[in-house]
């Protein structure tokens, strides 16, 4: 009874045949099983031969066959029976040969297991899984579409990404806006985690990122007014999901000076026509973790043949397991074959990190982002006079003149403002704000 009771929740029958008497035997959930009231017929193995679907009595004839005449002791297969009630199943059907002490076939005996239930569940869920794949493959499109290209040329400088998501989408992202008087401003970005989450809030911040200035002018606050102006807007979202988002930002002149602000990003590279490498240090939080965070600019200068390298950690990560005990700048340096060609830089330096990957994949994304200058800068006339215009709202505290001063900085240099007369135009400012902040 209690095995009876088991096969019944399992939707397990069980049958049997003597090879000597050609007695059969079903149980009472094998005879439910093919539309029978227990008992009701005789059992036999051609009777339930005639309840195979159509399309399923061929192939399952054939292996029978082989069971029966002995060429095989085990036999296992899945089939579509209709039976006696008219309803379709689908069963897993398996079945044994007894042997006496001298080889001679006694029995054979086996179970039939109604796996209808279980296979259709296996069919939605991969529908589902199909319908999901096709979902997140143009959601990756989508994302593609987000990136500015793989390369282009802006005057005297020559610029490329690459971007590999470890899933179908990600959470990195890399751009590139031209300005009207030949420079470019450059970022890359990396959102915590992975999958769709990430995803979203990178489509929400890369869109933040253009939004905060023209895409053909530089904003009159500089890379670090920006990242300040997106940190407000996005705060929110971030927050409430407990997330951030670490992104690098650059200015570059036609004349190779760039200014730069870093919002807990790093992994930002200088590379000198020489071979050295300078990294890039900027303090700043990721976007995302306080309200109120203002970010201060810092400045470099480009020289003809430099390169700056921007990625972020999943590419970082891997260079640094290639490089083993070894500095990753060394490898850097025998890895490329041509600096001149950034398209090629980022290539090679992808490539060299998914070597060291596991075979799966690597499990972070990759992004990389190469800007090559080709021209000379122009040399400070202490001489002239250089014109132009700069407007700052600047906040009444102290912590603001970094900031300010920064950005006059920068504009100063736009001009060719000598250091001579920039060092004295800055000191004269800080005097005058640092005034109003604390006495007027």
């Amino acid at each position: 009874a209690r095995l009876e009771l088991a096969q019944s929740m399992a939707h397990v029958g069980s049958w049997g045949r003597s090879l000597i008497s050609d007695d059969g035997y079903w149980s009472d959930e094998m005879f439910r099983i093919l539309g029978y009231e227990p008992g009701s017929i005789p059992p036999s193995p051609g009777r339930m031969q005639k309840h195979l679907h159509p399309d399923d009595r061929e192939p399952y004839t054939e292996l029978l066959r082989a069971f029966r005449e002995g060429h095989a002791d085990i036999y296992d297969a899945q089939a579509r029976f209709i039976g006696a009630d008219g309803v379709e199943r689908v069963l897993h059907m398996h079945g044994e040969r007894t042997r006496d002490e001298h080889g001679n076939p006694l029995r054979q005996d086996g179970t039939g297991q109604d796996i209808t239930a279980q296979v259709a569940a296996e069919e939605q869920l991969a529908t589902a899984r199909e319908q999901l794949t096709a979902e997140l493959e143009r959601a990756g499109a989508v994302q593609r579409a987000f990136q500015p290209g793989t390369n282009a040329k802006f005057q005297m400088l020559s610029v490329a990404g690459q971007c590999l998501p470890a899933q179908e989408v990600g959470g990195d992202f890399f751009d590139w806006a031209p300005f009207d008087d030949g420079g470019v401003r450059v970022t890359i970005g990396d959102v915590m985690g992975k999958g769709i989450p990430a995803a979203i809030f990178m489509s929400m911040t890369q869109t933040a990122l253009r939004a905060s200035g023209r895409p053909d002018a530089r904003s009159g606050s500089g890379p670090a007014g920006q990242l300040s102006r997106v940190n407000r807007a996005l705060y929110p979202y971030l927050d409430s999901a407990d997330s951030f988002v670490t992104a690098f930002t650059a200015e570059v002149d036609r004349d190779g000076h760039f200014s730069y602000a870093d919002a807990g990003h790093g992994h930002a590279l200088l590379r000198r026509q020489d071979g050295t490498f300078i990294e890039l240090h900027s303090a700043g939080l990721p976007i995302g973790v306080a309200a109120n965070t203002t970010y201060a600019s810092a400045n470099a200068q480009l020289g003809p043949g430099d390169t700056l390298l921007l990625m972020t950690d999943g590419l970082r990560d891997l260079l640094d397991d290639a490089a083993d005990s070894g500095q990753w700048t060394d490898l850097l340096g025998t890895a490329v074959e041509c600096w001149d060609d950034p398209q090629q830089t980022a290539a090679a330096l992808v490539h060299l990190a998914q070597q060291t990957a596991p075979e799966s994949g690597p499990d972070d994304d990759l992004t990389i982002i190469v800007l090559s200058y080709e021209g000379t800068a122009a040399a400070p006339d202490e001489t002239t006079t250089p014109t132009g215009q700069l407007e700052l709202t600047v906040p009444p505290t102290l912590a603001a003149l970094a900031t300010a001063e920064a950005d006059l900085q920068l504009f100063l240099r736009r001009l060719h403002v000598g250091d001579q007369r920039s060092g004295a135009m800055l000191t004269a400012v800080h005097e005058i704000l640092a005034n109003i902040v604390e006495h007027a």
